[in-house]
């Protein structure tokens, strides 16, 4: 009997299926269904924690600084209990794999599903229709071995921030070791971002910097900023960025994935009810407001990151990008500059 079938190999669901895979004896058979399982190169995972995650897989990076910029202005922030960290998108799918391939009760199927599969619960973790999307982060990423005199420990989170386009551009770059880095160039947007046009924006980056050698891979994608509602096509319970766990304001999601994996294999293997996922409402708030400015006046989203970043401390601001919380929120409210968000709050009550 298939006791749970989940629909995409992704974070989510290979978060989960790893996690229900250190159980011994399970209810029943754990299918994961993805039409490539091969240890795809394709994606980097990068994400704030106040727990050391330096030795979470082989290659990993970590970052005690980070800087947040515009054309004439910068602000460089330190955690103190809180780093950035990068892992490789092969090494996280080859760990969970071997995992989830040891167990006897639990199988990856090299399949594409065309309906929803027959078991007792189904978790889709199909990537949601872009017609859904509230807002985009467009982005194409570059990884390149060259010579550089980057800082290790210091990421450019969002450096160069300009709004163009009728959004918000930025370049994203993470030193790996001495020899490589990762460049990205990103867009935030009511619309999606041009791909050509991003990938010659990072192109430009490496070269503007002087920076010469062998590109190893590239990766792009559009990561939705904010679901609306869905349309009822969910096969059954929706999860990683279709069930609405990447931060609407950020695209970071991986660790409320790995979060949610272990909590929901626990409720599980304890045959407890499993409700859909939900993000805290004051986050979803927050959220929207920020939305709003991304969709209406993205002129001011240079100086809201910026203000942010110069008034709240490192580890505030790595916790609220994380998860929103009161203390967090309030702070973070507190430094953002008023007028863009009143005028946003004021819009969503006449749309009421």
């Amino acid at each position: 009997m298939v006791w749970i079938h989940i629909v995409g190999g992704g974070v989510a669901g290979l978060s989960l299926a790893s996690e229900l895979s250190k159980h011994k004896i399970l209810p029943g058979s754990v299918v994961v269904s993805d039409p490539n399982f091969n240890a795809r190169d394709d994606r980097t995972y990068s994400f704030w924690s106040d727990r050391d995650h330096s030795n979470f897989l082989p290659g990993t990076s970590q970052y005690s600084k980070w800087v947040v910029s515009s054309e004439n202005r910068s602000v460089t922030q330190t955690g103190k209990n809180w780093h950035y960290y990068r892992i490789s998108g092969r090494a996280f799918y080859e760990k969970c794999k071997k995992v989830i391939e040891r167990h006897p009760q639990c199988f990856l199927n090299r399949d594409t599903l065309v309906s929803k599969p027959s078991a007792k619960y189904v978790f889709d973790s199909r990537p949601p229709s872009t017609d859904r999307f509230r807002a985009y982060q467009s982005f194409v990423g570059i990884e390149i071995n060259c010579e550089h005199n980057f800082a290790k420990d210091v990421a450019l989170l969002m450096t160069n921030m300009r709004a163009e386009d009728s959004g918000l551009y930025f370049e994203y770059m993470l030193p790996i070791t001495n020899t490589s880095l990762l460049i990205e160039s990103t867009y935030f947007g009511a619309m999606p971002g041009n791909i050509k046009n991003l990938e010659k924006n990072s192109l430009e980056w490496i070269k503007n910097n002087n920076l010469t050698g062998k590109i190893i891979r590239k990766e792009k994608a559009h990561i939705p900023m904010g679901l609306r509602p869905s349309t009822n096509d969910d096969w059954g319970i929706p999860i990683g960025a279709r069930g609405g766990m990447t931060r609407a304001s950020s695209g970071y999601g991986f660790m409320n994935m790995r979060s949610w994996a272990k909590i929901t294999a626990k409720t599980l293997t304890a045959g407890k009810p499993i409700t859909k996922y939900r993000p805290p409402l004051l986050e979803t708030w927050m959220d929207l407001q920020l939305i709003k400015i991304i969709q209406e006046h993205p002129q001011h989203l240079p100086k809201i990151f910026l203000d942010i970043a110069q008034k709240t401390k490192g580890d505030d601001f790595a916790s609220f990008l994380t998860k929103a919380r009161p203390l967090n929120a309030l702070q973070v409210i507190t430094s953002a500059p008023a007028k863009p968000f009143l005028k946003s709050i004021m819009q969503m009550i006449k749309e009421k």
